[in-house]
């Protein structure tokens, strides 16, 4: 397996959310809900504006995240595969205010 250049992905994530001209930022998607986050600004996912909730970025390391998705996919198929229907999302860990 070939190792992600995480160090670039994240030095993009900064580079991206510096050209931002706000610290709150609206995300419509999870993954970018971690790329703000890693860029230093806050972000705000819109399904939580909607509820009132306070938006986490949970698990903000590229690799684990991506781990993460790979998990959750791989017991989604195994449930459409036996006709069970519930998949779980993998438990995460809050990210470091120091990102």
């Amino acid at each position: 397996m070939i190792s992600p250049p995480v160090d670039e992905v994240l030095s993009k994530m900064k580079a991206k959310a510096a050209t931002m001209p706000v610290n709150d930022v609206i995300v419509y998607c999870v993954s970018c809900t971690k790329s703000v986050f890693n860029g230093g600004k806050s972000p705000r996912y819109l399904i939580d504006l909607l509820f009132d909730e306070e938006t986490g970025a949970k698990t903000c390391d590229p690799v684990s995240w991506h781990k993460e998705l790979d998990e959750f996919i791989a017991a989604h198929n195994d449930n459409e595969n036996d006709g069970s229907q519930q998949a779980h999302a993998p438990d995460t860990q809050e990210c470091a205010d120091d990102a």
